[in-house]
Order: structure tokens, then C-alpha cells, then sequence
């Protein structure tokens, strides 16, 4: 007999049950939902017609052509559900979520934690290493530089992955516990993926390749390891997973071990300006603008070579004025799924920190419930999206951190940056930016803030009280490219090509700073916040370093363009001043005429506020009802022509009693001020004529933003078929209103024009209107620009020439103030290269004698500890680190040195322009730079020699110059300026020059744990 095996069902475990209990109730749910759409499903395959509601009553039955009597109707009534297979979809419980989310976090403080502990310990050990074998570029860049005296027993041996430029292998690698490992493979020219028991490492020379080509074209993580896997492979062996199958993705070890590359530089930066003890300022100076933060020469209590004594030759307009411009961006947005944040939020240096927006923040809200404002919301605020803020919550959806919020210099160098957090562009973000720049310049000194909305920005600091004490030093003004969709009043007061003191400053250095960034958008939206954060800073600090390398040339070109401007503007002024004068009989014009009619304009707009504006716009609409409700009538006493039925004249009566109630309502609201309605008929035309001038200057300004695109395609930008059917297709639409808006205002013209020959209020010339020559005229035309728009028979606003005359006045002025402060900035750069150059020769003096001491100290009279002894740095006995330190300020001393021998020729060039030597002023620091140069070509002589290469013949034979496609035989051209030399260094023999006595070759210096 056979026997009958049964398979029991396991019995659950305690967990398990305990779960089900929990859940029974979700579980019944599911499972009722479950059953519910099967049996909805059986129906509809029963009856697959039943709800389809679009076949009509009268279409023809759908008879299938089948044998009913074989088919299965209940075949699908019979299915038994198999109890082994689970149909109810797993879903992750709510504690298991929370445990691995406090699992990940965890895990991500660990080794946030593991790195930092090992930071500074590491950050020793790589500024040693980086003397040793002159930053990786010596034949020692991959010597072992081991200090382990361990005997082998103590040793463990480990398989790590080495990648390098040229080969990546495998190496098996002696660790020890008395050196961490990352140190142990900084011995050996690597830094480490891991902070723990590290499997990969990756050499200086590549970690210093990727950090130059990721600052010029931003390359990615994944890209560049996956190019370098490529490379590598065929020329060495291939990195191999566990199993030893596929290559092994090597994209989280190296953005690991970038960094830590990142942070060992910013560490010794920071460690730097402590050993110099520099203030904000001069930190400033160094790592944004020389130019801007540099010391003033003559400036009394200044800290740069000058004596005070000197006397000053700029005028008080530009003396010691700072121009910055502020400017906010939110395409650098970050998603807020893209990374868990269970690590602490960290600011870079350049970032302000969230608690010092929260303090701006909070000041704020105190003023305002202190003084109650009453914001009038005034025409720029509401033309400008960031000012009223009307993005709405979907425009933020899924995003932590909204934008950016910056300050530049009038040099595109960034200053500070401000994380923008779930917002739109506060007012907190720009007043915190304000404040710390105010807080860390001379007391005294002038700035001026360029801003889209910078007098949406004065108005509501002024009705607050924000920044009292500092009101006398601030100038407010819009950036120049954003002041022309502002009101003209406000131009009148915040452009800044009609105020002193701007030069030929525009204000969108940081539109410039954003197109530099945007490469870096679409990837650090994914990334984590710190991440986003840390690599934003990393490519700023290369664009401030890249600009103070290049800050002479442009201060060059911006005084090039200045002169070809100068002359420019002065001939075009010198053709007007030679024409009569039409409204003083015998005269010419004059450059007091147009200053007086400057300053005329200038007291008529000022007269002339938004109150009068909107005056004009009620008017306008009770005229043009007027003129509606006398249409009716004059159908009315025509309508045996033009009506057939009492029907018709009913409608039409009820529309001429209809616009009457309409009109009346409007005159009693414009009358109820105390205004009466003018009843002059040139005033009616007058207006109506300027509105139907309002509304077509609206349309062609829609007009030339829609053929923006298409205009700016020929300049890099793409914008495809597609893109440029959009374009003429918007375009097209837009012609019907504007050819209607132009036949309106035709008619209105010459109506007027007809009525009132006498008056002047635009050139006849012009007329009539048509749509493609309106379409070429650009929006400063004279047509926009006239008595009709300014609504005045002065000079200034009928006549073109006069306008023109005070532009050119005006240009010629700002042009001045571009050269004061060009002489001014190139002033406080050399004051500047100069000081700080003498601050690290006198440091590293210093720095050397206190050493000396320490090595002289028998141990009977302690030497008094200084500031140097206060900074925290590793293990290193006071004599080892005061002689690392040295080192490190004597290799940068002469890299100070090959910045100021790149200065010389457009240093000397802009000197013999700039009056820095006329009239005895600044002789002093004149010799200093002068000092200073000779000095730095001395030490250059002496490292190598000076080889040169004719650039001119190597472009000849290369064609660069030739367009007839013949070969060129001929050798150097001459008379080129500036010269056809490039420095070639002799890689073999190099030696370090002594700086301050410092040897920068002595190993035994450096041996910090030997």
C-alpha cells in the first residue's frame, strides 16, 4: 500500500504573526479591492460591450459567429486562487522604512565623521609631501616616502586598486597601526577613495589633471572615470569586481578622493591667511579683487607700503567708491528627492551661512512691526517677477533649495554667494549680502549697489530704516541692461549712466558668473546639498583666481574701450555743437544748453510722478468712451441708412444708454479728487494720440522678445527648426494687432496733424507708419523719444538733436569717471601685490628665526608661544611646523612672484595712462612695484633659463593668417607690440630659489614623523 505524503504549511514565526495581527485590517482592504477588480474583470469579459457609451442606438447587433453551445461561459466563475502564490503586491512597512532610513543616516554621519577625524592629520602629511616632490612634478612623485619602523610581524598587507595617469594596477600594500592608511598611501603619491580600510587610491598627477579640466570644461565623475577605464585598460591591467568578471566602477572612490583633494587645498589656503594673520578684507583682496579690497594708496591708516603724506588726484565722486552688483539665478536648483540630507549642512567659505540670513530675516520682520510700512506697490516692482515674487508653489515643487543669490565686483569677481532655501528672491538674501560686504571694507568708504530692482530695494530699506547708519554711504541703481524696462522716472533716478560716480560700469557681471556656472546646473540639481554647495565654490574660486591673474589686461581693455569711446561720443558732440541753435536765434548749441535742459527734463519728471501717470490713463479711457458714445449717436441720427428693424433700434438704444451710464460712472470717479475733466479738444487728441502710442510700443517690444531667439541664434546659441517655427509662428499672429494698432494711430496723427498744424510733438518725417519700417527702428528710436511721449514742448522733448546732445554729454562724463576709477583700481592692485608679497617675505623671516630658536632651546627657557603655536596642525613638534609652514609660504611667495612678472607689460602700459606718476603723486608706490618686479625677475632668473619660441613663424606655417590657401616661406613678422616670446622652463635641473632664506629643497625639514 502506498503511502500518502502531505506537505504542511510551516508554522509562522512570532514576528510574523505579531505583523499580521498588526496589519489584519489593511490586509482585508487589499484583499477586498483584490477580488472586487477580478470580478469587475470576469464581467467585462462576459459582456465586453456593456459600458461602452459611444456606439449609437440604431448601429447593427454584433453577432459573433460561434457555437454557444461549446463555449465555457463559467470557465472563469470556477477559478480556484493557488494559496502558495501571494497576489497582494509587497509593500515596505513603515517601521522598516524608518529603520533604514536611520540606518543610511547613520552611515552617512559615520563617515562624514571618519573624514573629518582625519583631516587635519592627513592635511600635514600632504603639505609635506607636496614640498617633497614640488607639488607631484618631480622624478620623487612617486617615491615611497614610508616612516614605519614597524618590524614585519606588525604589518598587514592588503590587495589596493592604484590608478594613475598612465597605468592602473593592482598592488598588494603593507599597512601598518601605528600610520592610517590614507596616510600610508600619500607616501606613495595617492590619495584615498575611503576614509576606513581604503581598496582604492588615485594618484596627485590625476587627482590635479581632473581638478584643471573639470575647472575649464566641467567634465563629470562618471565620464571621466569611464574615458580614463578606457585609456588605461589596453596599456596596463584591467580592475576586475569580486568575481573578477566586469571592471570594477570606480565613479564613488574617485569623486571621494576629488574631495579630499579639494579640502587638503582649502585647508592650507586657510591655514595661510591665519599664518599672516589677515583681515576680511585682505582675505578679500587676495582670494576676490585687488582691485576692490586691495589697500588705497594714500589712504591714511592703510596697510600697504605708502607713507601718508601723499597727496590724492581723484575727485570725491570715485575717490574710494566701491561698485558691487547683486543679481539672483534659479536654474541652480536642487531637488529635494535627489539626496537623502542626513549629513549636516555645511557652508563653503564664499557661502553665508543659513544662521546669518535667519538674523537679516528676523531684523526685518522687527522693523516692520516696529515702523508699520506701507509698501506702495509702484509699476518696477510689478513688472518684475523676483520683486513680487509671483512664483507659485509649483514653480518650487520638489526642490529644497530654490537658487542663488550673488554679489560681484565691477571686476566679475564673485564676493559672497547666498544658498537661496524654498523661496523666490527675499529681501533678507540681498540685505545679508549688503550687510557683510559694508561690515568688512574701509568705515568710511562709498558703495554703490547695481541691482534689476535696485530702486525697488532703496525704497524698501528707506521705509523701514534698514541700515541707518550706513544711508550716507550707499548709492543705489539698476543694472544697466535691466534700467531700460524700468519707468523713465526711475531711470531718472537709479540709471546709472545719468548719476556720478558709476563710470562705465554695467552691472551684470554676475549674468556674466551665471553663463560661467551654467555647465554645472543639470548635474547639481541630483547631487547632495554639500556636494552642490562645495563644487559651486570650487569653480568660483577658480574664476576669482583665473580674474586676478588676467586683472591688468582688464583693466587694459576696459580702458581701450573707454578711449574708443571718448573720441566716439566727443566727435559726434563736437558735429552737433557746430549746428544752430533753433531756439536761440543766432546761436549754436552749447554744452551748457544741454546741461540745462538736463536739468529742465530731470525738474519735469520729477513734477510728473506715477499719480500724474494714472491721471492720464483714466483720462485717455473716458476720452475714448467719449468718442465710443458719440459713434452711437451719430448711427442713431442715421438710421434710416443703416437700420432695418425696430429690433436693431431698440439694441442700438440700449447700447448708447449703456455707455452713457459708463461714462458717467468714470467722470464722477475721476472728479470725486477735485480734478475736473479737461474739455480742451487739442488735449483730447493729444492723449489719445499718446495711448495709441502706449499700446503699439507694448506690442513691438512683445514683438522683439519673441524674435529674440531668432536673433540670437547666429551667436552660439541653438535654437533648431522647431524652435524657429515657433518663433515666426508667434511672430505671425502678432501682425494683424500690430498693423490695426499702426492704422489707428496713422488716422489719430494726422487727424492732429490736419487740426493743429503749429505743433511740434514728433517728426513728420516719420509718418505714416508701416509695419516693416517700425519693425527695423530699435526701441531708442526717436520716434519712441518725443514731445508726444513726454508730453512737453520743451526742448528736450521735442527735439531729437537736443536729447542727443545731453546723451553724449552724459557719456562723456561717465567716460571720465571710467578712467578715475581705473587709475584708482590699478592703484590699490599694485598697493596690493606689493604688500602681500612683502607679508609672506617678512613671515617667512619670521617664521624662520622663531625656528632657529626652537632648534637653539635646551630646554632651560621655554620659548613664548605665539599665534603660529595656537593653530591646530596634527602631530607636528613646533619646529617641524614652523618650517613647513615656512616652506609653504616661500613656494607661494614665488608664485606671487610669477603673477607680478604677468602684470609687468600691462601694468607699465597702463601706468604711462594713468597718471599714477604725474603731478609726484604716488611716486612711492610707483618704486615700490618697480622694486618689486626686479626683485621677482631676479628670483625667475635664477631657477632656469629663459628659452624662447617665434609664435609668429609658427602660425605662418600653419596658415593662420593666410586666406589665398599659398604656402608662406617668409620668417618673423615685425613690428608686432607686446612681443612673439613665451618662458619655457628647462625640466631638467630645476631648482627652488631661496626665499627669506627658506630651503625648499631640504627634505630633512619636513620629516614630520621620521
Amino acid at each position: 500500500m502506498g503511502k500518502n505524503r502531505l506537505k504542511l504549511r510551516p508554522r509562522a514565526n512570532l514576528t510574523n504573526k505579531l505583523r499580521r495581527e498588526a496589519n489584519h485590517d489593511r490586509d482585508l482592504a487589499a484583499m477586498a479591492r483584490l477580488r472586487g477588480q477580478q470580478q469587475a474583470a470576469q464581467r467585462a469579459e462576459q459582456d465586453p460591450l456593456a459600458d461602452y457609451e459611444f456606439f449609437d442606438d440604431n448601429a447593427p447587433p454584433y453577432e459573433p459567429d460561434y457555437d454557444p453551445s461549446t463555449s465555457n461561459t463559467h470557465a472563469h466563475n470556477n477559478y480556484d486562487e493557488p494559496e502558495w502564490i501571494t497576489l497582494v503586491p509587497d509593500e515596505p512597512d513603515e517601521f522598516d522604512l524608518q529603520i533604514q532610513s536611520t540606518i543610511e543616516r547613520w552611515r552617512q554621519q559615520a563617515i562624514f565623521f571618519n573624514w573629518a577625524d582625519l583631516w587635519e592629520e592627513l592635511h600635514v602629511e600632504y603639505m609635506a609631501q607636496k614640498l617633497r616632490t614640488h607639488n607631484w612634478t618631480s622624478s620623487k612623485t612617486y617615491h615611497d616616502f614610508a616612516a614605519c619602523q614597524c618590524p614585519p610581524h606588525l604589518k598587514t598587507r592588503r590587495m589596493v586598486d592604484l590608478v594613475d595617469l598612465h597605468a592602473q594596477r593592482r598592488v598588494r600594500v603593507a599597512f601598518c597601526d601605528c600610520t592610517r592608511d590614507a596616510i600610508r598611501l600619500l607616501w606613495m603619491g595617492y590619495l584615498p577613495g575611503s576614509p576606513v580600510n581604503p581598496v582604492t587610491a588615485f594618484s596627485l598627477p590625476l587627482l590635479t589633471i581632473h581638478n584643471c579640466m573639470w575647472n575649464e570644461s566641467h567634465i563629470g565623475a562618471l565620464p571621466f572615470t569611464n574615458g580614463l577605464r578606457n585609456y588605461l585598460e589596453p596599456r596596463s591591467e584591467r580592475l576586475t569586481t569580486r568575481n573578477g568578471e566586469k571592471a570594477r566602477e570606480l565613479r564613488k572612490p574617485f569623486t571621494a578622493a576629488v574631495d579630499l583633494y579639494r579640502q587638503m587645498e582649502d585647508m592650507t589656503d586657510q591655514l595661510m591667511n591665519n599664518v599672516l594673520v589677515l583681515t576680511e578684507q585682505e582675505i578679500l583682496a587676495a582670494n576676490c579683487c585687488p582691485s576692490c579690497f586691495g589697500p588705497l594708496p594714500g589712504l591714511p591708516n592703510s596697510h600697504g607700503p605708502l607713507g601718508k603724506g601723499e597727496t590724492y588726484i581723484y575727485p570725491p565722486s570715485t575717490r574710494i567708491r566701491l561698485c558691487i552688483c547683486l543679481d539672483g539665478n534659479f536654474q541652480h536648483r536642487h531637488y529635494f528627492k535627489s539626496s537623502r540630507n542626513y549629513d549636516t549642512f555645511r557652508s563653503p567659505v564664499i557661502f553665508l551661512t543659513p544662521e546669518e540670513v535667519a538674523r537679516v530675516d528676523s531684523g526685518i520682520r522687527e522693523q516692520e512691526l516696529r515702523k508699520k510700512p506701507e509698501d506702495k506697490r509702484d509699476r518696477c516692482t510689478e513688472s518684475h517677477k523676483a520683486a513680487d515674487d509671483k512664483r507659485n508653489e509649483s514653480t518650487w515643487k520638489g526642490c529644497d533649495d530654490t537658487g542663488l543669490m550673488g554679489a560681484c565686483c565691477r571686476h566679475d569677481a564673485a564676493i559672497y554667494m547666498v544658498n537661496i532655501n524654498k523661496s523666490g528672491e527675499r529681501r533678507c538674501y540681498p540685505m545679508a549680502l549688503l550687510e557683510k560686504i559694508i561690515k568688512n571694507v574701509e568705515p568710511d568708504r562709498k558703495v554703490g549697489v547695481l541691482y534689476d530692482i535696485g530702486c525697488s530695494l532703496d525704497k524698501f530699506m528707506r521705509l523701514r530704516g534698514l541700515l541707518e547708519d550706513e544711508r550716507h554711504r550707499l548709492q543705489f541703481g539698476t543694472s544697466i541692461f535691466h534700467a531700460y524696462v524700468h519707468t523713465w522716472t526711475c531711470q531718472l533716478d537709479y540709471n546709472p549712466r545719468f548719476h556720478v560716480g558709476w563710470g562705465m560700469t554695467d552691472g551684470e557681471g554676475l549674468e556674466r558668473m551665471w553663463s560661467y556656472l551654467s555647465p554645472l546646473v543639470s548635474s547639481l540639481r541630483y547631487a547632495t546639498r554639500n556636494h552642490r554647495l562645495a563644487a559651486l565654490a570650487h569653480r568660483l574660486k577658480y574664476h576669482n583666481a583665473r580674474s586676478i591673474q588676467n586683472l591688468p589686461t582688464w583693466l587694459k581693455k576696459k580702458f581701450n574701450n573707454a578711449v574708443a569711446r571718448h573720441f566716439e561720443t566727443k566727435d559726434a558732440l563736437d558735429a552737433l555743437l557746430r549746428q544752430a541753435n533753433p531756439f536761440s536765434p543766432g546761436d549754436r548749441f552749447t554744452v551748457d544748453f544741454f546741461q540745462r535742459q538736463w536739468e529742465n527734463q530731470r525738474n519735469f519728471q520729477s513734477a510728473h510722478t506715477d499719480a500724474e501717470a494714472d491721471r492720464r490713463q483714466k483720462l485717455v479711457s473716458i476720452f475714448k468712451k467719449e468718442g465710443a458714445l458719440q459713434v452711437l449717436r451719430t448711427r442713431l441720427s442715421r438710421a434710416h441708412q443703416h437700420l432695418t428693424s425696430a429690433e436693431d433700434m431698440d439694441d442700438l438704444l440700449d447700447n448708447i444708454e449703456k455707455a452713457a451710464a459708463e461714462l458717467s460712472l468714470e467722470t464722477e470717479a475721476f472728479t470725486r479728487g477735485g480734478q475736473p475733466v479737461p474739455q480742451g479738444q487739442q488735449q483730447k487728441e493729444l492723449l489719445l494720440l499718446w495711448s495709441a502710442k502706449s499700446e503699439l510700443f507694448v506690442q513691438i517690444v512683445h514683438l522683439r522678445a519673441e524674435e529674440q531667439p531668432l536673433n540670437d541664434s547666429g551667436s552660439g546659441h541653438h535654437l533648431g527648426t522647431k524652435g524657429k517655427d515657433k518663433v515666426m509662428a508667434a511672430t505671425k499672429s502678432r501682425r494683424p494687432l500690430i498693423n490695426k494698432l499702426i492704422k489707428r494711430f496713422n488716422n489719430r496723427f494726422a487727424n492732429f496733424i490736419r487740426n493743429y498744424p503749429g505743433q511740434q510733438v514728433s517728426n513728420v518725417t516719420d509718418h505714416p507708419l508701416e509695419y516693416n519700417t517700425l519693425k527695423g527702428w530699435p526701441l531708442d528710436h526717436r520716434f519712441w523719444n518725443d514731445g508726444l511721449y513726454h508730453h512737453s514742448t520743451a526742448p528736450w522733448a521735442i527735439d531729437m538733436r537736443v536729447r542727443e546732445g545731453i546723451n553724449f554729454v552724459l557719456t562723456l562724463e561717465r567716460v571720465r569717471e571710467e578712467f578715475d576709477l581705473i587709475a584708482e583700481e590699478l592703484g590699490r592692485a599694485l598697493a596690493w601685490a606689493v604688500s602681500r608679497y612683502n607679508a609672506m617675505c617678512d613671515g617667512i623671516g619670521y617664521l624662520n628665526a622663531r625656528a632657529e630658536l626652537l632648534r637653539l632651546d635646551n630646554g632651560q627657557v621655554e620659548v613664548e608661544r605665539d599665534h603660529i603655536d595656537k593653530l591646530s596642525f596634527g602631530k607636528c613638534g613646533r619646529e617641524e611646523k614652523i618650517r613647513l609652514i615656512a616652506l609653504e609660504l616661500g613656494r607661494r611667495a614665488l608664485e606671487h612672484g610669477l603673477m607680478v612678472r604677468d602684470w609687468a607689460s600691462d601694468v607699465a602700459w597702463l601706468i604711462t595712462r594713468c597718471a599714477l606718476v604725474n603731478k609726484g603723486s604716488h611716486t612711492t608706490m610707483y618704486e615700490s612695484w618697480s622694486e618689486l618686479v626686479q626683485q621677482c625677475t631676479h628670483d625667475r632668473s635664477g631657477r632656469s633659463e629663459d628659452h624662447t619660441l617665434d609664435k609668429a613663424q609658427e602660425e605662418a606655417t600653419l596658415q593662420v593668417h593666410i586666406d589665398d590657401g599659398e604656402e608662406m616661406h617668409s620668417t618673423r613678422p615685425g613690428g608686432a607690440e607686446g612681443g612673439n616670446e613665451a618662458d619655457m622652463e628647462d625640466e631638467e635641473g630645476i631648482e627652488e630659489p631661496d626665499v627669506g632664506n627658506v630651503d625648499a629643497d631640504s627634505d630633512s625639514a619636513i620629516e614630520c614623523n621620521d
